[in-house]
């Protein structure tokens, strides 16, 4: 697990990247620190379900290809945060899998493979928008 804090917990943006592509991690990381975003980045379920009941997580960055794959992870997280702003990484994108995405709550969906600047205009726009409201 790597936490990048830049605020105190109660004053951060949280955002929590469920991936183990390592460029991906690296791009947002590069980005999300000029915004003053605390960037929490987990590569295996496990770990990121035990974080995420410690702070608040304003913003979830989803690969479906991590442990527990499929909408299991996804709802797990959302019971925990409800209110949180799911982006997913979605290799299959059917019909079937959009509509299901949506009705779990996904902003937006990216289709994988993807480029890695993409995703992080994607999740610095959306941090943007969010982090003015609070």
């Amino acid at each position: 697990m790597q936490a990048l804090q830049q605020r105190s917990m109660e004053e951060s943006f949280v955002v929590l990247l469920a991936t183990g592509d390592r460029l991906i991690s690296e791009e947002l990381n590069r980005v999300l620190r000029r915004q003053q975003v605390e960037l929490l980045i987990f590569d295996n379920a496990r770990d990121m379900l035990l974080a995420i009941t410690e702070r608040p997580i304003h913003l979830i960055v989803f690969d479906s290809s991590i442990e527990l794959k499929g909408m299991g992870i996804l709802t797990l997280l959302r019971n925990f945060w409800p209110q949180a702003r799911v982006i997913a990484m979605e290799d299959d994108f059917s019909f079937e899998k959009q509509e299901a995405l949506a009705r779990a709550g996904v902003l937006y969906q990216i289709q994988k493979p993807m480029n890695p600047q993409h995703l992080s205009h994607v999740v610095e726009k959306v941090v943007e928008k969010l982090y003015r409201r609070r």
